[in-house]
């Protein structure tokens, strides 16, 4: 085992590429018996540990130890033909060779296989990319290879094999998309409100380090624009071609150079006018004017009446209709009051109806239901996501580590108080299932009804969506 590690060790330090991150996963369906021995006493005891054991043991230790300042170490026990205190020693050693938080797996069937290299290959892949971040009311779509990232709701995915989308903020109107770097993306964001847009894009290098970027800011947004862009920085600029009206036409084009702000380069010129033209002239003509004393009556009291209903909207809106709904038509026999005279009559005062306790915002509720974490529950507010898995810092429920089936970014949950519903996304290696038989397609948004049975990876750890 250690004369394994030590091939691979020169491996990588005479073939790797210099700046490259280098990886070395270590499988072993036993224990050392043979080869380099140390007496560094590296080895935790435990039951099986004996003189002979140890120093082998250590000398792997030791080399692995040396190997993990250079590369990400991850180890794979098969150790399904080993039992008691002998299996535990193994899985023992096995922790010891890896640097990387939950990098032990311990493979004890064929399936199990396939989950420990995607999760490890998940992890791995995690390097150079292409970050997008937007700030405005806009919803966006990313596609590539017929896949596509969206934030809408009626085609909402938040997963894809190049990236993922993350919607933060108070409202969800911040987008962060993080994609794979080795790929061209159409994006094509629409307006769903009236704002200005903060739009960057980054690209971070295999050490996540920033090597360029391309910055807008306060491009005008409203529900009919349409615009698309693209992620090529390897062309010189990267552009925002505006659409303003939705009409399929190009009105304004944004453009940033390498670690650069945006800028108008296009405009459209606006549509020329007809000079407007002279009204007709009618000829003037005397208004006729009522002599009817009748008329003349009436039309006091509709000019009293406005003036009337002008003065309570002023108090109270509710009134006004009071006085519109009284108001009638004064005949010749009622009895006329000089100007000065005429008096509003008392109007009661209006009742108002008590006021209604706001309710309560509409939550849903996460709850595990099996395994080492049961009765663990997490609120899940109006359109909030929430994602599921063993890597606290990409998962906001974080499962225990005797899930051992569980992916690092294993599944997200979405919550819609509107329809009392959850949306559920599978980004795992090892399956997410409804109920525990129909695993859902990876990637692809499913709707869920309340009291629905989740499983990840396998009946061990189930959860449901209250």
């Amino acid at each position: 085992m250690e004369a394994g590690l030590s091939a691979a060790d020169k491996m990588l330090k005479n073939y790797g590429k210099a700046d490259a991150i280098k990886n070395v996963v270590i499988m072993a369906d036993g224990l050392p018996n043979c080869g380099k021995t140390s007496n560094s006493g590296s080895m935790p005891s435990t039951s099986y540990s004996s003189y002979y054991s140890d120093m082998y043991a250590n000398a792997v230790i030791d080399t692995a130890q040396e190997m993990m300042k250079k590369y990400n170490l991850y180890s794979l026990g098969f150790f399904h033909k080993l039992y008691g205190s002998e299996k535990d020693f193994a899985a023992t050693l096995m922790e010891s060779l890896t640097n990387q938080q939950d990098g032990y797996y311990q493979v004890d069937r064929a399936e199990d296989l396939q989950f420990a290299f995607g999760d490890i290959s998940e992890e791995i892949s995690v390097g150079s990319k292409i970050v997008i971040n937007i700030a405005c009311p806009v919803d966006v779509s990313v596609t590539y290879n017929g896949e596509t990232l969206s934030s809408a709701q009626s085609t909402y995915c938040d997963t894809a094999s190049f990236g993922m989308l993350q919607l933060l903020g108070k409202d969800k109107d911040i987008k962060v998309l993080s994609l794979d770097s080795d790929k061209e993306y159409d994006v094509k964001l629409t307006g769903t409100g009236n704002g200005k847009m903060d739009y960057s894009v980054s690209y971070f290098d295999e050490n996540e380090q920033m090597s360029d970027y391309r910055s807008f800011e306060a491009v005008p947004i409203t529900t009919t624009t349409v615009i698309t862009s693209n992620t090529d920085n390897t062309e010189k600029d990267v552009s925002l071609n505006v659409d303003n009206d939705g009409d399929g036409e190009t009105d304004t084009i944004w453009t940033a150079g390498e670690k650069g702000e945006g800028e108008i380069t296009f405009e459209k010129e606006p549509p020329e006018t007809e000079p407007p033209t002279e009204p007709e002239t009618q000829p003037e003509t005397q208004p006729v004017v009522e002599t009817d004393q009748k008329n003349d009556g009436d039309f006091d009291y509709i000019i009293v009446a406005v003036a009337v209903v002008a003065a309570v909207m002023v108090l109270g809106g509710a009134l006004a209709g009071v006085i519109v709904a009284t108001g009638k038509k004064k005949d010749d026999s009622e009895e006329e009051f000089p100007e000065e005279h005429q008096e509003l009559p008392p109007q009661e005062e209006p009742e108002v109806s008590p006021k209604t306790e706001e309710k309560p915002i509409d939550k849903g509720v996460i709850e595990v239901i099996a395994g080492s974490m049961r009765g663990f529950a997490v609120p899940i507010n109006d359109g909030e996501t929430l994602c599921l898995g063993k890597d606290p810092k990409r998962c906001q429920i974080v499962m225990a580590k005797d899930y051992e089936k569980v992916s690092r970014v294993h599944c997200t949950v979405t919550y819609n108080a509107s329809t009392k519903s959850y949306y559920v996304v599978d980004c795992s290696s090892n399956g997410t299932y409804l109920a525990g038989k129909t695993r859902l397609e990876k990637g692809k948004r499913t709707l869920v009804t309340p009291k629905t049975v989740i499983t990840l990876a396998d009946k061990n750890c189930t959860i449901q969506l209250g």
